[in-house]
């Protein structure tokens, strides 16, 4: 998509031809790479055809499984990181995750344990970048003025407190409503060591950010940077 835009913008932009050259030139250049990995991955580990087959959708596609997206996210990191900067934060994990697992399960692609695999090799990658700082997501807040903790929010939690990964770090959006079960799973996952946790008042980020003059959308769908 971000290709195609490039293009799209090149031709309606005369003298910036260059620029947006340049940016076609860099996804053709990761896509490359990713056609690569994909070979690799067919010569090293045959039998994970789901890990190949997912490298070579993206290339052309936007992902349409949890899988894929995970591998969208992890393969951006890596070059924005390769390109020298930093990248501080995964976003609301379990949001924007969790359309890919609805229809993997509802499609019988996925089920429930298998998921929860994914999830834990996903979370040891991002461990496994070991940087120094951490590397952030955030789960739960509200939406639409709701809180929102989904399935996908217990699972995620879950892996991470097992995990215990030292270089991650996890921003809990607290809201008012947010489930009970959830909080308490936070915080028994604390005082059992697994302490990589954050909780942020979704209500105060929410009205400082519009006092400091954000829209009410932007105020709202704010994403955490940083290791805190």
């Amino acid at each position: 998509g971000l290709r195609e835009r490039a293009r799209a913008l090149r031709a309606s932009n005369p003298g910036k031809e260059a620029f947006y050259t340049a940016i076609e030139a860099s996804y053709q250049g990761l896509f490359f790479l990713m056609e690569r990995m994909a070979g690799e991955a067919e010569r090293l580990c045959p039998e994970n055809r789901p890990m190949r087959e997912g490298l070579r959708h993206l290339t052309g596609a936007a992902p349409s499984s949890l899988l894929e997206a995970m591998q969208t996210m992890l393969i951006y990191y890596d070059a924005v990181m390769a390109e020298g900067t930093v990248c501080r934060t995964f976003g609301r994990l379990d949001q924007l995750l969790y359309p890919f697992y609805q229809r993997d399960i509802a499609s019988g692609a996925l089920d429930r344990a298998q998921a929860e695999g994914l999830i834990a090799c996903f979370l040891k990658k991002l461990n496994g970048y070991r940087v120094p700082a951490n590397i952030p997501f955030a789960l739960c807040g509200k939406k639409d003025g709701k809180a929102v903790a989904n399935e996908l929010s217990y699972l995620i939690l879950e892996a991470f407190l097992k995990l215990r990964a030292p270089y991650v770090k996890l921003h809990f959006l607290y809201a008012e409503d947010t489930p009970e079960d959830i909080v308490k799973m936070a915080l028994n996952g604390i005082a059992s060591g697994s302490n990589s946790i954050v909780f942020l008042s979704d209500r105060q980020v929410v009205s400082l950010l519009k006092k400091s003059g954000a829209g009410k959308r932007d105020a709202e769908e704010y994403s955490i940077v940083g290791c805190y």
